[in-house]
C-alpha cells in the first residue's frame, strides 16, 4: 500500500492495520527536505564475545557504598576516661595514625604486670642456664634440671600473655622496646588506626567514660569501594561479572561483580554490584555517580539504532526505514539499551537506511495526521 503525502489529511488509517500491511510513505526531495529527515546505516554487532562490539554499553546510575570487609570500627581497648580526640569526622587518616588518648588505670597495670613477667621469665632462664651447666658437670640431678626447665617455660607463657595484652591494647613493638629498656610507664592509652581510610562518624566525646569495646570512630577502608547500580532488566540480561565500568573522574575502571537475582520492590530495577580497587579521590561512600558498562556480546546480527529512530507506539517498538523511492516503518525487537544506542533485532538488512531525524513529521503521516498544511505550500524545485 503507497500513500502519498498530498492525499495523506484525507486518509485515516488505523495502527493495527499498518502494523499488518506496512504504509509505503512516499516524500519528493523537497518534502524530505522540509521534513528535516535524515537517514544513515545501523551500526552491527559482530557476535564475538571475546570482543564485544564496541558502543554495547549502558549508562547507569548509582551510589557509592563501603564494602563490610572495608568498615572498621575503632573502639576502646581497655576502660578509662577519654581525654582528646585526634582526628576529625571525614578526615583522611593513615594506618598506625593516632586517633584518640584515653586515660587507662588498667593500661597502666598491664604494663606493670609486663615489666614483672619479663623480669620473671629473665630469671628462670638464668637459672635453666645455670643448671643446664651444673648438670653437664654432673652436680645437680636431672630432676633439678627439669623444674628448672619447667619454671622457665611457665615465666615465658606468663611473660607472652602480658605482652599480648599490650599489644591487643594497642601498643607497637617500639612501645614495647621502650618499655622494657626504660620502664617508661603511662597511664595514656593511644587508640591507632588499624587501616587506611576515612572517618565516617565519630561515636565518642572527651570526658566520656568508656568500657572496654567502647566505639570511638567509624572508618571506611579507601582501598576498596563497591557502586551498586540500577538497571532495568533488559539493561541486565547483557550484562556479567567481570564487564568494566567506568566512572568520570576515575582513572582506573572498576568491574561488575555480581547482579541481583530478584527485582527490586520500587522501582523494578535490577542492582548491579560494581568493585573498585584503589579508586582515589574520585569516589567516596555514599556518592552518587552516573557509570558507564559494558554489555556482554550480542548475537551477530544485532542492530545499532540511535535511540533518536525509535518510535514506541501500541506497545511495540519501530524505526522509519528507506524503501525504494518512500519509506515505511518496521518493528524491531530492542534487546539492549546503552548511551545514545539501542541494539535490537529486526527483520530488515544491515545496509537499509534508517530515519534518525524527523521521525515525528513520519509519525504524524504513518497514523492519518498528516503534514501540515497551513500556509503556502512552495513549488518543488524540477
Amino acid at each position: 500500500m503507497k500513500i502519498t503525502v498530498p492525499g495523506l489529511l484525507a486518509l485515516l488509517v488505523a495502527i493495527p492495520a499498518l502494523a499488518a500491511e506496512p504504509a509505503l510513505l512516499i516524500l519528493t526531495p523537497l518534502q524530505i527536505e522540509r521534513a528535516g529527515l535524515v537517514t544513515l546505516r545501523p551500526r552491527v554487532a559482530a557476535g564475538n564475545s571475546e570482543h564485544p562490539q564496541a558502543g554495547t554499553q549502558s549508562r547507569l546510575s548509582g551510589r557509592v557504598m563501603v564494602p563490610n570487609s572495608g568498615l572498621n570500627l575503632a573502639s576502646a581497648p581497655l576502660p578509662g576516661v577519654l581525654q582528646k580526640l585526634l582526628v576529625d569526622p571525614l578526615q583522611t587518616v593513615r594506618a598506625g595514625q593516632p586517633l584518640a588518648e584515653i586515660y587507662s588505670a588498667d593500661y597502666l597495670t598491664l604494663q606493670q604486670g609486663y615489666l614483672e613477667a619479663l623480669s620473671a621469665a629473665e630469671v628462670a632462664d638464668a637459672r635453666a642456664k645455670r643448671d643446664e651447666s651444673l648438670f653437664k658437670d654432673g652436680i645437680i640431678a636431672a630432676s633439678r634440671l627439669e623444674e628448672a626447665r619447667a619454671q622457665k617455660m611457665q615465666a615465658d607463657a606468663l611473660f607472652e600473655e602480658h605482652r599480648q595484652s599490650l599489644v591487643i591494647a594497642g601498643l607497637s613493638q617500639a612501645g614495647l622496646a621502650r618499655l622494657k629498656s626504660a620502664a617508661d610507664l603511662s597511664a595514656v592509652l593511644v587508640v591507632t588506626a588499624r587501616m587506611a581510610g576515612s572517618v565516617l562518624e565519630q561515636l565518642a566525646t572527651p570526658g566520656q567514660r568508656l568500657e572496654t569495646g567502647a566505639p570511638l570512630f567509624r572508618i571506611a577502608e579507601s582501598s576498596k569501594l563497591w557502586i551498586e547500580l540500577h538497571a532495568t532488566s533488559t539493561e541486565s540480561a547483557l550484562i556479567r561479572a567481570g564487564n568494566a565500568v567506568t566512572v568520570s573522574g576515575c582513572d582506573k575502571p572498576g568491574r561488575i561483580v555480581s547482579t541481583s537475582q530478584h527485582l527490586s520492590n520500587a522501582n523494578q530495577s535490577v542492582t548491579l554490584r560494581a568493585e573498585f580497587n584503589s579508586p582515589g579521590s574520585c569516589l567516596k561512600p555514599n556518592q552518587f555517580v552516573e557509570a558507564v558498562v559494558d554489555s556482554g556480546a550480542l548475537g551477530a546480527g544485532t542492530l545499532g539504532i540511535p535511540t533518536s529512530a525509535v518510535l514506541r507506539t501500541g506497545g511495540q517498538d519501530y524505526v522509519f526505514v528507506r524503501d525504494g523511492g518512500g519509506f515505511r516503518a518496521a518493528r524491531i525487537d530492542i534487546v539492549a539499551r546503552g548511551g545514545d544506542l539501542v541494539w535490537a533485532k529486526a527483520a530488515i538488512p544491515a545496509t537499509t537506511e534508517i530515519v534518525t531525524q524527523g521521525v515525528a513529521t513520519l509519525r504524524g503521516a504513518w497514523i492519518g495526521l498528516g503534514p501540515e498544511t497551513t500556509g503556502p505550500q512552495p513549488a518543488e524545485k524540477t
